[in-house]
């Protein structure tokens, strides 16, 4: 990890990541991107951890397909979707006039 930056109750950092892939279609394949972290800290524990990263970096990486490229990000466009479908973000926005 690099570049971290805490108040002492939040914290953040990016990372670099790399494994070689064992799935069947992408088997030896290198893979590496770079991501950002979240910690939440209690009593100078981790009480919450959290990341984000573009997992289209790493499916390009593996050489899939445009179906399996798209599949997978779309399935987690949906859940931020769901989680946020409350909020102002996903409401219509009312015409000027």
């Amino acid at each position: 990890m690099f570049d971290p930056v805490c108040n002492g109750r939040i914290g953040f950092a990016r990372y670099v990541f790399s494994y070689t892939s064992t799935m069947p279609d992408a088997e030896g394949r290198r893979v590496v991107f770079e991501g950002m972290s979240r910690f939440e800290f209690e009593d100078g524990k981790i009480r919450d951890y959290s990341e984000n990263f573009d997992t289209g970096i790493a499916l390009a990486q593996m050489e899939f397909d445009g179906e399996q490229l798209n599949r997978i990000p779309s399935k987690s466009a949906e859940r931020m979707r769901s989680r946020n479908s409350e909020g102002p973000h996903l409401k219509p926005e009312k015409a000027n006039g």
